[in-house]
């Protein structure tokens, strides 16, 4: 049984102030959680056959401890879904 389920963010840090913990002070991704998925970045390289300076697209895991809250969260959500389709 959760007794913090359902509970207000309030309560919640004045639990924690209760036992002098401050919220606020607590790192963001302690208090939101911590994303982790697929980005995409750019790679330089060079093509020895071609004799040629080339750049291509990788994919990397990302650990993004500094995630948007409530709308922009969904956005954020949307537009990851969005790159995923693309990519499929």
């Amino acid at each position: 049984m959760d007794i913090l389920s359902g509970k207000s963010l309030a309560f919640k840090a004045e639990l924690l102030l209760q036992r002098g913990i401050q919220f606020e002070a607590v790192p963001r991704w302690q208090r939101y959680e911590t994303g982790i998925y697929w980005e995409e970045y750019e790679k330089a390289g060079y093509d020895p056959h071609r004799n040629l300076e080339t750049i291509t697209t990788r994919h990397r895991v990302k650990i993004d401890k500094d995630l948007p809250v409530k709308d922009e969260y969904g956005a954020f959500i949307g537009h990851l879904l969005a790159a995923q389709a693309v990519d499929v």
